[in-house]
C-alpha cells in the first residue's frame, strides 16, 4: 500500500516558471502583439511563444516539485524499486550501499547505473524530493523553517539553507512569504 507521500510524488507536476532575460521580454512582446490578432494568425503567434518557451534557458523555477521524477509503469523494474523506495523513506537517512541493494547493485555500479538512467546522481534526486517536499510543508503549512528542515529528512540547518537555494532559486523563508501572499517573483 502507498504512503501518502507516495500520491504526491507519483503524480506530473505542472511547473511554475518566471521566465527572465531576452526571453521575458520577447514574450511580453508576442503576448502584446497577440491581443490584436484572429484566426490562425494568433494560434501560430501563440505557438511561436510555446516554442520560445520550450527552447529557453532563461527561467526559474517557482516550484521545486517539478524536479520531481514520475515513476512510469513503462520504466525498469529496477529504477522503479529505487524510485518508490525513496519516495517512501526519504524522511528517514538513506545510504548509498542500502539503495544500492535494492537493484542487486554494488554501490559503484549503481551510481554509473542511476546517474544514465536520470542524468543526476542518487543524492541529487533525493535533495531534490526533500526540497520539494520542504516547500509543500512551507507553502501550506505554518510551520517555521528548523522544523521543515528535520521533517524533510534534512538533520543539518545550514546544509539544508544551501540545497534549498541551490534547487528553488531563494531560500525557504523567501519562499514561505511568497507563497503565503500567492504572488511570483
Amino acid at each position: 500500500m502507498k504512503s501518502d507521500y507516495s500520491k504526491v510524488f507519483t503524480s506530473i507536476a505542472i511547473s511554475r516558471l518566471k521566465f527572465v532575460g531576452k526571453t521575458r521580454e520577447e514574450i511580453g512582446e508576442k503576448l502584446q502583439l497577440i491581443r490584436g490578432m484572429h484566426g490562425t494568425t494568433s494560434i501560430l503567434t501563440l505557438l511561436s511563444i510555446l516554442d520560445l518557451m520550450a527552447r529557453s534557458e532563461e527561467f526559474i523555477y517557482l516550484n521545486a516539485a517539478t524536479y520531481i521524477s514520475d515513476v512510469h509503469e513503462k520504466s525498469s523494474e529496477k529504477i522503479n524499486k529505487v524510485y518508490h523506495y525513496t519516495i517512501e523513506n526519504f524522511r528517514k537517512r538513506i545510504t548509498l550501499s542500502e539503495v544500492a541493494s535494492l537493484p542487486n547493485h554494488s554501490a559503484v555500479a549503481f551510481c554509473r547505473y542511476f546517474k544514465t538512467r536520470t542524468r543526476k546522481s542518487y543524492f541529487q534526486y533525493l535533495t531534490e524530493i526533500r526540497i520539494a517536499y520542504a516547500c509543500e510543508l512551507l507553502s501550506k503549512g505554518d510551520f517555521n523553517v528548523s522544523e521543515v528542515c528535520l521533517d524533510s529528512g534534512f538533520n543539518n540547518l545550514s546544509y539544508f539553507h544551501k540545497q534549498f537555494k541551490k534547487v528553488v532559486k531563494s531560500t525557504p523563508t523567501e519562499h514561505q512569504k511568497r507563497s503565503r501572499m500567492k504572488v511570483p517573483l
